[in-house]
């Protein structure tokens, strides 16, 4: 049981720190990219201030001295400015956003046609709006700007591109990953040492888990005890039937849910009969016809008994319906065939096994043989068919092993079968 909850708290704990890593690591890549674009944007508008000192050609009005000027300024700009290891294109555009200078590094050409065509959103910082984008192998920012002439008065805008040094692009880049592991490590960490923690508190709510499910199973093998003593003057008859019924619950491949309420079931199956008076109950004689329908409600008592407590809600199949037969003719419901619940149905064949096998104060105990042969003439009458078939094939070897024990034997038998589906499920 501790390995598997090891294996489970492994898997949960492995899911929630993929979770985490996956959200924090998002969330710090898109922080550091805004690091990256500030500082990028910083390293281009820094790189193109030198553009400044030639915009006042922009307020010439004598068009032939505006075209001279120009065609130096063009000239200036891409023997100086783009020479530089930064600006790859500039574009400036007058007060009415005509394009009047066009600059292009031929070595980015294809970069600069792919990027300026790109319709993503821009951001703006201050006055600057930008666009970092990656290109190839390259990092590059497109930004565009007012500009400024003479005591800040605004001449025109410029657009440029700027290519971030390979060396520099490395750097930023190894930046984001650095920063992207260390907090997966992070996280990693703090499952690892969180990991032995909720260990020792499960194990520590295990143990309490397992301290009161042995509790409540005492307390119902103590009370269907009390009651089979009353009925019976002995508790074997419990213990008997309740191995009996997970034998065969085992052979038919019941799950280990549906054993537990059939274990509840079996030894609570005539808790209702508490109700019965003992004139009735311990009557030496065979029932009246009244006496017998009054017998018949002890199963509606054990319901009642029963319905107040959510613990005992899957051992009802077993109360409720334990008399019911196959064939329709059994009470308190008159269920027929496989309507009638399977803990019922296995829980029924094992009742009347060990009624026939065990002696009571007005018989002796049957033999086996002849035991199975009585039941064999119920089978799809009182009992379902094919659990009945499988119960003959292991039929011997419960006589023999369970039948025939003493007290003590039987004790320790159904000790470590609830042991198996109780404390260590």
């Amino acid at each position: 049981m501790e390995q598997t909850i090891k294996r489970n708290l492994i898997r949960r704990l492995l899911a929630v720190a993929i979770g985490l890593a996956a959200l924090s690591g998002t969330a710090v890549f898109y922080f550091e990219m805004g690091q990256v674009d500030d500082l990028v944007l910083s390293l281009a508008v820094e790189e193109s201030q030198g553009m400044m000192d030639h915009v006042a050609f922009l307020s010439v009005k004598d068009r032939q001295d505006f075209e001279s000027l120009r065609k130096q300024v063009a000239y200036h700009l891409s023997t100086e400015h783009l020479s530089e290891a930064g600006l790859v294109s500039i574009k400036l555009f007058d007060r009415n956003q005509r394009q009047v200078i066009s600059v292009v590094n031929p070595d980015d050409a294809a970069a600069e046609r792919a990027i300026s065509g790109d319709a993503g959103r821009m951001k703006t910082k201050g006055d600057v709006s930008y666009r970092t984008v990656s290109f190839g192998s390259g990092l590059y920012v497109r930004f565009s700007a007012p500009l400024t002439y003479a005591a800040g008065m605004v001449v025109g805008s410029y657009e440029a591109l700027y290519r971030v040094d390979p060396a520099q692009t490395k750097a930023i880049r190894m930046r984001l990953v650095y920063a992207v592991v260390l907090v997966i490590v992070i996280v990693a960490l703090t499952m690892l040492a969180v990991y032995p923690v909720i260990l020792a508190l499960n194990r520590d709510m295990t143990g309490l888990q397992r301290d009161l499910t042995a509790a409540n199973v005492g307390m119902l093998e103590m009370l269907g005890n009390a009651v089979a003593k009353r009925d019976r003057d002995t508790n074997d008859h419990n213990y008997r039937v309740t191995i009996y019924a997970i034998r065969l619950a085992e052979a038919a491949g019941m799950s280990p849910k549906g054993i537990r309420g059939l274990i509840k079931g079996a030894f609570l199956h005539d808790v209702g009969k508490i109700a019965i008076t003992d004139a009735v109950l311990h009557k030496p004689a065979s029932l009246s016809s009244q006496e017998a329908r009054y017998m018949e409600t002890h199963v509606q008592h054990g319901v009642d008994i029963l319905a107040r407590y959510a613990w005992l809600t899957d051992a009802m199949d077993v109360v409720r319906y334990h008399h019911e037969r196959f064939d329709g003719s059994g009470y308190i419901s008159g269920l027929r065939g496989k309507v009638i619940p399977l803990s019922a149905r296995i829980f029924t064949i094992v009742d009347v096994f060990d009624a026939l096998t065990s002696k009571r104060p007005y018989k002796e105990a049957a033999p086996i043989e002849e035991t199975l042969a009585i039941m064999r003439e119920d089978r799809g009458k009182q009992f379902d068919p094919e659990l009945f078939d499988l119960f003959l094939q292991i039929a011997p070897s419960l006589h023999r092993d369970v039948c025939l024990a003493d007290d003590a034997k039987l004790i320790r038998m159904l000790t470590k079968l609830q042991a198996t589906y109780f404390v260590n499920q």
